[in-house]
């Protein structure tokens, strides 16, 4: 089963770049930032506060998907799932 995730492209507070902010289902997985020489990684708990168990293929793929959207500058947030609260929507 393909676990669905979402990526926002973000101005944060506090930030001079804008970050990637990467979630799967509901709950954030992985922040992507330019604030260094290089693009660097946080990432977050599971919902329950446990670890993530994630395909290394969906990990791979939110992670280059997500880095590519903020090298580019876009302002696109661009979903490839729909749950509750979060439509799929495309902004120029």
């Amino acid at each position: 089963m393909e676990i669905k995730y979402r990526i926002c492209i973000a101005k944060a507070p506090g930030r001079q770049k804008p970050v990637a902010d990467i979630f799967f289902e509901e709950a954030q997985w992985a922040e992507i930032n330019q604030e260094g020489p290089e693009l660097q990684v946080k990432f977050f708990p599971g919902p329950s506060g446990q670890p993530w168990h994630l395909s290394q293929a969906a990990a791979e793929n939110a992670l280059q998907d997500a880095s590519e959207r903020l090298t580019a500058g876009t302002k696109t947030y661009r979903t490839n799932f729909s749950p509750k609260g979060f439509p799929n929507v495309t902004e120029p």
